[in-house]
């Protein structure tokens, strides 16, 4: 994903695990990455993950309105390229069931 918003701009994003970025709690990734989220689905794990916006420090989640549009373009490749991604690579089901 961070490749293809690069492609867009030039613009650098770091791929990493969102529940290291900072502490939250009661969050969707609490339930990603607890006990029930195997339990409940027969050991496999949703997909948590943050996307962060292209600022580096300066702006934080203000972005300046030059940046917004860029922003989304990059977003949108990333995204593009991750539907890609699980379309071609599904998560077959032990019944071979791939669309619950």
């Amino acid at each position: 994903m961070s490749e293809a918003a690069y492609e867009v701009h030039g613009k650098h994003y770091t791929s990493q695990k969102a529940i290291g970025l900072y502490p939250t709690s009661g969050t969707a990734r609490d339930w990603f990455y607890g006990e029930q989220a195997t339990s409940v689905n027969e050991g496999y794990r949703a997909a948590g993950y943050t996307v962060e916006l292209r600022d580096t420090g300066y702006y934080g989640f203000l972005l300046p309105p030059d940046q917004i549009i860029p922003t989304g373009e990059e977003m949108v490749a990333g995204a593009l390229f991750f539907a890609e991604f699980c379309l071609q690579n599904p998560i077959i089901h032990k019944n071979n069931i791939t669309d619950l």
